[in-house]
């Protein structure tokens, strides 16, 4: 080059790396053009040396990956006419703006967009050069009024002030003609005038208003807007009639984006000879309803509720380019299309089924096909995709049925393509190696395929690379991976890699961001040269590493759901924007450098255990702070330093179980607030006026405080952004007197549990787009009215009604999409009712149903949980039952008069968890199909009629933890096992009241691992967050329903058949166990010392055998004994005392005439020892009578303390009690409970 050149333009030049001030580029003193956009120079700052250029007119840096501030000596380019300086990570400070204005006369294009200009006062704009033609500063950060003059420019054609949050103002209110072309106020809080829009910008072409917070209908005056082309209302509230009156009046109208309002009708039919609005464009999530017009070059409906099929005639229209019917409800078959102009058709997400028609392979212009995730079959005329569409860029088939194409028609695949997506394809043999050299390929997925990565390395120009959700196991190829010199975003997740993260050189461009490698079993050191690092969902153990934070270009961090502990590490990068550190074991204070991270956007600390008092004030001052969540750690909140002003940037709040006890005043100072969260609180008293002060507010949680006072619900349904609103366990009275009919349209989820409702609210019929309604656990009675089986019937997906007083039937579950249905703990009866096809969850247990149940049970093959229990449902199980659904992860049938066999057509590969028949009147012997529940953890049939011997075949079920087969008929010995390891995973096992008989299984017991160690070492519950497991067990002489099964609960019933034998010393070994019974049984020898060794024993039941010998010293040492019982054997010799055994009274040793010493009568001559102290005050307090008391206790530790401690968590409130107890009343000082003796 030569310092004559003028012009230089190096536009997506591929350059990388810095700009030194030394460069040649410099040298170039006559340069009027540059032109260095869509490059990268790594973040380099812009060198001052740019203000050297005194010729320049045009200046182009746009996205060339620069930082750092915006040299002052830009304005020295005094006869600049256009400058561009959009870059992400560039600040631009007032005195540096000051001087462009003052100095650049000239500019007629002036564009920052992304520029960080929150320190620019915004009045600094008055003096910009009145011939300005271009002004951009789109999502700059501005902050305050911004001028008006500005709409006045004399030249000024384009004006973009969107995504500026808190950017504040009006339209000047004067009469004018405004030359403007292109306005763009989207995201903004400046107030927009319809009147004066349309007065004074009778010119625009293009006017972009989303989420402008509009409300009601204000659109009179669009018909005077006659040259209008692009129009967005999108992401407001507009609701009612879309007023197509106006817009058909438009002839210049090709775009209308009217997504994510409140809108329903119909399309409008538009004349076939019309130009008018060819391009019906983004009316996603939508309720429209109606026909679609014929004369569309784009109709894009992703994400409303259409339902049915596709039209026909839709496949003919003759003009069509782009059709998207993305996450709808359409079912039935694709239609064929005619359209050869046909380029996009996106059908993805819906129920479609059937073959694909023949004539989508004939689309010639066809570039983008996307038929995924549906229920499509048949064979794939592959060959015919390869052979005809050879202009495809993107191809995405994911869940298409391939199992049929050869892997090899992959080869010809058309050079052009872009994006290959072919997830769980059932795809069979080797994939072909050469579909990766396709030049312009950019993006592959082919989870669920299987392992092809001995090519990857050959993807030279890979950019994304999706491998998730395989089986790949062992280390990350990285030698494959590090070969890549253009991938920056690489997706393992879901895999089961281990290994360590590869060292990655400081020079390298390559994974400048490793992305998603979540789910995985990473181990290691992390790489050092990152932009996002996203880990949630691993293992990850140990503390944060130090150096983490010191990482230069980290912007993204997420660690969310690992295991790391210790305190939070220092961050120094000023990069930051994402901080995802919730759901780990950190503790400690929250770092102060986190207070300083003034590009820090996104925030979350919550689940943790952090402590320590925090000034939130310091929280307020990031500028750029959008979402905190401190949610459910230890500290101590203080909100008083926070001023009326000090945090309007501020959208989503979330401390929950932060032991707030008042609202915090911030929320006066966070006017933009639309997500709060202040649930599990201490909150009291009347909710604040401010709460119905906050109109952009969109989500509301205030459940489980103390809040009380009479609510008018009217006040929640005038925040009309409000869309989620829970106030579910308070005091609260709520009124719904003044509520129309037609005030809630956006209502989407309501949940109002533990609220003292005593009728169905009747606004709920004017809330057509309710998604979820949570009203159980209160006081409604009597018959379900006729008006609420049609409320949001199109799209209730979640209803919770249990814990009611309902009567009558619920025969008319009209809603189409319910996935979640609660109708536990009523009163209803009648005949079983089916909900829709698409719910996964459907509990109608307590009830009193009767009747048999209906073969459309069948039809219900999305089913995870299926809960009848506790009716009085009769007849056979159907067939069905093992196979309909292959979800079906919990059927439970317990207590109703079930008859017949069990079904046994469970099919292979099915994912039951629980099954639990228990309380039937079932007969026949156990079908062997059940062997195919590999994922089974949860047998209970007890209280049936069933037969046969013990059914050892089941010793192979590797998750098996719940085995009741009480109360059958069963019979004969137990025998040996017959695999190596059986069992290993069982802790309750219950075979009792049957008529099993020989010697007791010794060898079983020597391999129940999970009685013998575990790994648990905290509390948790059996069951999924939707399902708690249920078993009835025999504890102490109780007969106790456990709502929740934990996890460390173990124990063994033999109780009540006719073993023999002796008692092994094995069972010794089984130290984790909390209750043993082998009552009236036939036992003989001595009871073996060993037992001593399981020092978890809560209860131990030897009566009625024929037992002999002493009762060894040994079992004093079991200090959490708390029940004894081995009357009526042939026991001699002198009762232990000391410790539990002073507790025990005369019951315990009864029917033994050979045993002395207290509590019987029977002295052991003259060295008897005194009576303890324990024994005296058991005397007083009961008298003769054995009683247990039961209290409040936590349950982590499984050691009982004292003599009247009992054994179960009785939680407050709700549906979390642990224990129901069953049989006869009995006297009790404190609790009265029921006992049954066995």
């Amino acid at each position: 080059m030569t310092g004559h050149v003028i012009g230089l333009n190096l536009h997506f030049g591929g350059l990388q790396g810095n700009i030194h001030s030394n460069s040649s580029l410099f040298s170039l003193g006559h340069l009027k053009r540059l032109d260095l956009s869509r490059n990268d120079f790594r973040g380099s700052p812009i060198s001052s040396k740019f203000g050297g250029f005194v010729n320049m007119t045009h200046l182009d840096l746009y996205y060339s990956n620069f930082s750092g501030p915006i040299p002052s000596e830009i304005s020295h380019l005094s006869n600049l006419v256009s400058l561009n300086l959009s870059l992400r990570d560039v600040r631009l400070d007032t005195l540096s703006f000051n001087r462009i204005v003052q100095n650049l006369t000239n500019l007629k294009e002036l564009q920052l967009i992304g520029v960080d200009m929150s320190s620019v006062v915004p009045d600094s704009f008055k003096n910009l050069s009145s011939s300005l033609t271009t002004l951009r500063l789109s999502n700059c950060h501005l902050q305050g009024k911004f001028p008006e003059n500005i709409f006045r420019l004399p030249n000024l054609r384009v004006l973009s002030l969107g995504f500026n949050n808190n950017l504040t103002g009006s339209l000047p209110n004067s009469n004018w003609s405004s030359p403007l072309e292109t306005l763009t106020l989207s995201e903004t809080r400046i107030s927009v005038d319809w009147h004066r829009l349309t007065r004074n910008f009778k010119f625009l072409r293009a006017l972009y208003l989303s989420n402008c917070n509009f409300v009601g209908s204000h659109l009179a005056f669009v018909g005077n807007l006659t040259q209008i082309m692009r129009l967005d209302l999108s992401s407001n509230s507009f609701g009612g009639q879309i007023p197509w009156s106006f817009f058909l009046n438009i002839e210049s109208l090709v775009y209308l984006n009217l997504v994510g309002n409140n809108y329903v009708g119909q399309f409008p039919e538009v004349d076939s000879n019309s130009t008018l609005i060819s391009s019906l464009y983004d009316f996603s999530k939508q309720q429209l309803v109606g026909p679609i017009p014929r004369h569309l070059t784009e109709l894009i409906l992703y994400d409303n509720q259409l339902n049915g099929t596709i039209p026909s005639w839709l496949g003919s229209l003759p003009s069509l380019e782009q059709l998207s019917l993305v996450s709808n409800q359409l079912s039935g078959n694709i239609i064929e299309f005619q359209s050869r102009s046909l380029s996009s058709l996106l059908l993805s997400d819906n129920n479609l089924h059937g073959l694909i028609p023949r004539s989508i392979f004939e689309l010639e212009n066809l570039t983008d096909l996307d038929l995924s995730s549906n229920n499509l079959s048949g064979t794939v005329e592959f060959e015919k995709i390869v052979q005809n569409l050879t202009n495809l860029k993107e191809l995405q088939l994911d869940g298409v049925d391939m199992s049929s194409v050869v892997p090899d028609s992959f080869k010809n695949l058309s050079s052009s393509l872009t994006t290959l997506r072919l997830q769980n394809c059932h795809l069979q043999g080797n994939f072909p190696e050469s579909i990766f050299h396709r030049p312009n390929l950019r993006l592959v997925d082919l989870s669920f395929v299987g392992s092809y990565l001995a090519f990857v390395g050959n993807l030279t120009q890979i950019i994304e690379l999706d491998l998730s959700l395989n089986s790949f196991g062992g280390q990350i190829p990285w030698s494959f991976f590090l070969n890549i010199e253009s991938l920056v975003r690489l997706n393992l997740g879901g895999n089961n890699y281990v290994g360590q993260f590869p060292e990655v050189d400081s020079n390298s461009t390559s994974i400048s961001s490793l992305y998603d490698f979540s789910k995985q079993q990473l181990v290691g050191p992390i790489p050092r040269h990152l932009t996002f690092l996203y880990l949630y969902g691993n293992q990850l153990n140990g503390t944060i590493p130090s150096w983490l934070g010191s990482l230069p270009s980290l912007e993204g961090l997420n660690l969310i759901s690992n295991q790391l502990s210790g305190n939070i590490i220092e961050f120094q990068s000023r990069s930051l924007k994402i901080l995802y550190l919730n759901d780990n074991n950190l503790h400690g204070l929250i770092p102060r450098s986190i207070f300083e991270l003034e590009n820090l956007r996104y925030l979350d600390l919550s689940y943790n255990n952090l402590s320590g008092t925090v000034e939130v004030e310091k929280f307020s001052k990031l500028q750029s702070l959008f979402s905190l969540d401190l949610s459910s750690n230890h500290l101590s909140l203080s909100f008083n330093h926070l001023s009326n002003n000090s945090w309007p940037q501020l959208y989503s709040l979330a401390l929950s179980s932060c032991n707030i006890s008042e609202f915090p005043y911030l929320l006066r100072a966070s006017p933009n607030l639309e997500s709060l969260n202040l649930r599990s609180n201490k909150l009291h008293g009347l909710i604040p006026r401010s709460i119905f002060e906050l109109e952009n507010l969109t989500d509301l949680d205030l459940s489980s405080n103390n809040l009380s006072g009479t609510v008018e619900f009217e006040k929640f349904s005038k925040l009309q952004s409000l869309f989620s609103l829970d106030l579910s366990s308070n005091h609260l009275s709520l009124s719904f007197n003044h509520l129309s009919n037609n005030s809630w349209p956006q209502l989407y989820s309501l949940a109002l549990s533990s609220c003292n409702i005593s009728e169905f609210p009747y606004f709920l019929r004017a809330s057509p787009n309710l998604d979820m309604l949570n009203l159980s656990h209160n006081r409604i009675q009597g018959e379900v009215p006729k008006w609420f089986w049609d409320v949001a019937k199109d799209s209730l997906y979640y209803l919770d009604l249990s814990h009611n007083f309902l009567t009558g039937t619920a025969r008319h579950l009209r809603w189409k999409n319910l996935g979640y249905l609660n109708l536990h703990n009523n009163s209803l009866q009648g005949e079983l009712p089916i909900p829709s096809p698409s719910t996964f969850f459907f509990s109608i247990s307590n009830n009193q149903l009767t009747g048999e149940m209906p073969p459309t049970i069948c039809s219900l093959t999305s089913l995870v949980v299926l809960d009848l229990s506790n009716n009085k449902l009769r007849g056979k199980i159907h067939q069905c039952i093992g196979n309909f659904s292959q979800s079906l992860s919990v059927l439970d049938l317990r207590n109703n008069k079930f008859h017949g066999v069990i079904p046994g057509t469970f099919s292979k590969g099915n994912i039951l968890r629980n099954l639990d028949l228990n309380g039937n009147q079932l007969e026949g012997s156990l079908p062997p199909t059940l062997l195919t529940c590999r994922e089974l953890e949860v047998l209970d049939l007890g209280n049936n009629k069933i037969q046969g011997t013990f059914p050892n075949w089941l010793e192979s079920l590797p998750k098996l933890q719940v085995l009741i087969l009480r109360s059958n008929k069963f019979y004969g010995e137990i025998g040996i096992p017959e695999t190596k390891f059986p069992f290993q995973k069982l802790r309750i096992m219950d075979l009792s009241y049957n008529r099993f008989s020989g010697l007791l299984p010794t060898k079983y017991f020597e391999h129940l691992t999970a009685m013998i160690n575990s790994q648990e070492h905290e509390l948790k519950y059996m069951g999924e967050g939707y399902y708690q497991d249920t078993v009835v067990v025999t504890i102490k002489g109780f007969e106790i329903e456990m709502v929740k099964i934990q996890t460390f609960f173990t124990t063994i019933d033999f109780s009540n058949n006719t073993f023999r034998g002796e008692i092994s010393k094995v069972i010794g070994k089984l130290k984790l166990l909390k209750g043993l019974n082998f009552s009236h049984n036939e036992l003989t020898g001595t009871i073996p010392p060993s037992f001593g060794d399981m020092c978890n024993l809560e209860w131990l039941d030897l009566s009625s055998n024929r037992l002999f010998g002493d009762i060894p010293e040994q079992l004093v040492n079991l200090t959490s004994l708390e029940k004894f019982n081995v009357s009526e054997n042939r026991l001699v010799g002198t009762i232990p005392h000391g410790k539990q055994f002073d507790t025990f009274d005369y019951d315990s040793y009864s029917g033994n005439v050979g045993l002395c010493g207290l509590p019987l009568s029977k002295t052991c001559g003259a060295h008897q020892p005194p009576p303890s102290s324990f024994q005296q005050e058991d005397e007083l307090e009961h008298g003769n009578g054995f009683d247990w008391k039961v209290v409040l206790m936590g349950y982590a530790s499984g050691v009982v303390i004292g003599i009247s401690v009992g054994y179960f968590v009785l939680s407050n409130g709700t549906t979390d009690w642990l224990v129901k107890v069953i049989g006869r009343k009995q006297r009790c000082r404190n609790v009265e409970i029921t006992q049954r003796r066995t």
